[in-house]
């Protein structure tokens, strides 16, 4: 368990904010130089003595699947056994890597709170967030009416619900663990069950045959496996790129290039006024 832990802490430091400006390094010295102040020397021995190929062949097979305009890169190999990596952040990526490091400067509970945004950008025309501590695994919900007719629909009032739930680099390292704890939620939550509190959420309903709709957000790049078993589930899983393409196309306004900094001011100022649910 503690090598999963820190194979996935490794692996979304370098999709997620291994600087683009960092000179060429030895991967395994980097590697040690990164986990030294959190883990003991010994736990970090073992973990590069067997973990280190899997680590390395995970990453390169990112960067083949991003290099080809798959996702955005922040490290690239500068030897041809993927020994010694460099930052790399081409004119091309400008954009998506500035992006990348706003939403990183969020506080995880405003990011929270985003993606409640994010239901609202998918048309939901009513979102909420959860609070910010024992929210039961549901970050965010809404409804999004079933049929969009100009005359009325006669046959009662159709909606999907959309849970949500989001995920800051600075607390969670995202895994294939996270996406079932997602369904698990939503699962409770179709019940009421809820752990804390007896009642909670009174501005959630799920029907029992009404559709469901799961969303997970994420600041960070995930592996293409993360997204693949999302994917096979019915599971919409949005991470910085998908947020960069989203929230770019629909502000009213955009820089060019942009910053980190006018990504978090538009950020905060889309999600005011979002309610909390009760």
């Amino acid at each position: 368990m503690k090598h999963r832990q820190i194979y996935n802490e490794v692996l979304a430091h370098f999709l997620t904010d291994f600087a683009t400006t960092e000179a060429p390094r030895n991967l395994e010295r980097y590697i040690v130089q990164h986990l030294t102040p959190i883990y003991a020397p010994g736990v970090i021995d073992d973990f590069i003595l067997k973990e280190l190929r899997l680590l390395r062949d995970t990453l390169v097979d990112e960067y083949n699947v991003r290099a080809g305009g798959a996702g955005t890169l922040r490290y690239m190999f500068v030897d041809d056994d993927a020994q010694v990596i460099q930052g790399i952040g081409g004119m091309m990526a400008t954009d998506r890597l500035a992006f990348q490091d706003g939403i990183n400067s969020l506080e995880p509970a405003e990011f929270e709170t985003f993606s409640a945004h994010l239901l609202r950008l998918a048309t939901c025309d009513r979102v909420w967030h959860t609070q910010e501590t024992h929210d039961e695994g549901i970050d965010a919900f809404g409804y999004m009416p079933f049929f969009r007719l100009k005359n009325a629909w006669t046959g009662g009032n159709p909606e999907v619900v959309f849970l949500a739930q989001a995920k800051h680099y600075k607390d969670t390292k995202v895994g294939s663990s996270d996406i079932r704890e997602l369904v698990g939620a939503s699962r409770l939550a179709a019940h009421r069950i809820y752990s804390k509190k007896e009642g909670r959420y009174r501005d959630l309903e799920i029907r029992q045959f009404a559709p469901l709709a799961l969303i997970f957000v994420t600041t960070q790049e995930v592996p293409k496996t993360v997204k693949l078993m999302a994917r096979n589930a019915g599971i919409v899983v949005l991470t910085s790129d998908d947020l960069c393409s989203l929230f770019l196309s629909t502000a009213a306004t955009v820089p060019s290039p942009i910053t980190a900094t006018w990504v978090l001011q538009e950020i905060r100022n889309c999600c005011q006024g979002i309610p909390k649910a009760a």
